[in-house]
């Protein structure tokens, strides 16, 4: 999993003419904004050497939506779920991947450049070699257009689904307690690498939380382990060769041996609201899914969390470890999202331990119940029913490498 610094870029333009030609001149911005689809060209100057950035902006099902793309190369793609588009205003958000911060400026009446200041964000990793800045966006045009070098894992090729990929060389052992985080993830397609308890890696791999999984020792959930792998075949190997192939890493080196069960127990149902989802598919161009979160920009109380690339599986597994309950998926919703959900926590997320930024200004972000309907047409409802759980047979220590 890749965990990446916010992107906020907010586009704001100004009031067109005077109140005679008020009607023309709305008249021309309405005509530009049918318009607004293409790229946006911006000029970053930092620490380094300049780079150059490019905001793709393009028709979504319930509005608009972008992209950022690099003219540098060594960068992955960043989506931008929903550009707002309201009268002569048009704003837009990411939060990922090395841009942290945000954009004002103004539209010109030719709809031609967007011109204003860049406002680096704050926090750990904010900097990237970029500083607060003025800015100014051109709109490419075929003779102007700049190059985009290809984006990281646009090259991909994946692991054909019909093979069953191992791990060829594998490393399990005790974690350094001195030595700070944890988590999962998979850089590019060569190598997995985990901190975390047997537990939670079994956890990850069926998709289930820390009530689910049954008959287990208490070292499982409390003893933690590193974990490196790379894959005997060459490609991005497919979500579910990943879990397999975690999964026998455990059979071998833990003697594990599972079987499932359905149960009934306490669990959250997570459903489409009424009129359905607001998500937009994604529009990532390497295999995988990346997930963020950060304090949210501009003196919010709340935090913004960004998928990127994710099934609803995915989501679905991210929410119970939020909420530390089991969550069932009956959305029907099928293919990957992007998104962004501003929210801020209660004592029900991550047990109390998450505290939102102090509010500077404007309305604190809604609860998380709350922002899955309002932002992403998704609801959680608690019921009692048949749930899955995973019953450990038998499993051992981790043998040594």
């Amino acid at each position: 999993m890749h965990l990446w610094k916010p992107l906020r870029v907010v586009l704001l333009s100004a009031a067109l003419c005077q109140q005679s030609d008020a009607v023309h001149a709305q008249t021309q911005l309405d005509a530009s904004r049918v318009g607004l689809a293409g790229d946006w060209q911006a000029p970053f100057t930092g620490a380094g050497e300049p780079t150059r950035v490019v905001f793709r902006v393009s028709k979504a099902p319930l509005g608009w939506r972008a992209v950022a793309l690099w003219v540098e190369p060594g960068h992955y793609v960043a989506s931008i779920p929903s550009v707002v588009v309201k009268g002569d205003a048009v704003s837009f958000t990411a939060t990922a991947h090395e841009l942290n911060g945000s954009f004002a400026g103004t539209e010109s009446v030719d709809g031609t450049t967007l011109t204003g200041k860049w406002t680096q964000g704050s926090g750990e990793g904010s900097g990237g070699g970029f500083a607060t800045q003025p800015v100014t966006m051109t709109r490419a045009t075929k003779e102007t257009a700049w190059a985009i070098a290809p984006a990281l894992g646009s090259d991909a090729k994946l692991i054909p689904a019909n093979l069953n990929p191992t791990f060829e060389v594998a490393t399990v052992k005790p974690h350094d307690p001195k030595v700070q985080g944890g988590g999962w993830r998979w850089i590019g397609a060569r190598r997995f690498e985990a901190t975390m308890p047997v537990g939670g890696l079994l956890a990850d791999i069926y998709g289930l939380q820390r009530d689910q999984i049954v008959g287990a020792p208490d070292w499982v959930f409390k003893d933690v382990y590193d974990y490196a792998g790379v894959p005997d075949l060459p490609g991005w190997p497919t979500a579910k060769q990943r879990y397999s192939m975690e999964r026998k890493l455990l059979e071998d080196r833990c003697k594990l041996k599972t079987h499932m069960e359905t149960r009934d127990m306490s669990a959250l149902l997570l459903t489409t609201a009424k009129g359905g989802t607001t998500m937009t598919p994604s529009i990532i161009v390497y295999p995988g899914v990346t997930f963020s979160m950060h304090p949210a920009a501009g003196g919010g109380a709340g935090f913004i969390f960004t998928a990127q690339n994710s099934s609803m599986d995915d989501w679905r597994k991210v929410l119970q470890g939020m909420l530390d309950q089991p969550v069932v998926d009956h959305t029907g919703l099928e293919g990957q999202f992007d998104f962004d959900l501003t929210f801020s926590p209660d004592d029900t997320v991550y047990g109390g331990r998450m505290h939102p930024p102090q509010l500077e200004s404007g309305e604190p972000a809604p609860g998380l119940y709350q922002a899955l309907q309002q932002q992403l047409g998704l609801r959680l409802n608690r019921f009692k029913g048949p749930v899955q759980v995973l019953v450990i047979d038998h499993i051992e220590r981790p043998s040594s490498n």
